[in-house]
């Protein structure tokens, strides 16, 4: 287990499953904020699951743990910007700043 890992599992300790709900569902782009403030790395984006994650070395991460497998994914905001305008208009919109 990489301190990455040991963080975010350290952070679930006593999660009763709505802590990874929430990072999962509503709150993805913040936690993976949280990761690159304290690891570093980039925030990506992955389209088929309309995800945010933590790109760091090579690995991903989210509020699960590592991530094997990643679809389509843009880093965040400037190469989804380039991929789509709208969306990632809409993106920082409804999941970045919750106004939707």
């Amino acid at each position: 287990m990489n301190e990455i890992e040991k963080f975010i599992s350290d952070f679930k300790r006593y999660d009763t499953g709505e802590v990874t709900r929430t990072f999962t569902e509503d709150y993805c782009f913040h936690f993976a904020l949280i990761l690159k403030y304290i690891f570093g790395g980039d925030i990506v984006y992955e389209i088929r699951r309309s995800h945010f994650m933590l790109a760091n070395k090579g690995e991903f991460y989210d509020i699960t743990g590592k991530i094997n497998s990643v679809g389509e994914i843009y880093e965040f905001p400037n190469a989804l910007l380039q991929y789509d305008k709208r969306l990632c208009a809409r993106i920082i919109r409804d999941c970045v700043y919750k106004r939707s």
